[in-house]
């Protein structure tokens, strides 16, 4: 084997090496985006998760929040009601027999 021959196959198992680390190289990087794209999709699961409870825990003290209003009103209409009432009951009895 000449020298030129040596010099060729010592050259080409060198880039067959430099080829094998590039492709292991390449399969880590390919490993690691992958498990990337898996946590970014959990974050965004767990995200859109926590919006969900976030609108729903808004809607829910929005309607409380209206169903307190309402109840506030029932009970100053309600007050109203009894006050007027009071006030009708009282002009329509005399007092004069308690001043006796």
């Amino acid at each position: 084997m000449s020298a030129e021959e040596s010099a060729t196959r010592e050259e080409r198992n060198t880039f067959e090496r430099s080829l094998t680390m590039v492709q292991h190289d390449m399969k880590e990087v390919q490993r690691k985006l992958e498990l990337e794209v898996v946590q970014r999709q959990k974050a965004e699961t767990q995200l859109n998760e926590v919006e969900n409870q976030l609108h729903a825990e808004v809607s829910a003290r929005q309607a409380a929040l209206g169903n307190n209003q309402q109840s506030v009103e029932k009970v100053q209409q309600l007050e109203k009601q009894v006050w007027a009432g009071l006030d009708v009951t009282l002009s329509q009895h005399s007092f004069s027999s308690f001043y006796l």
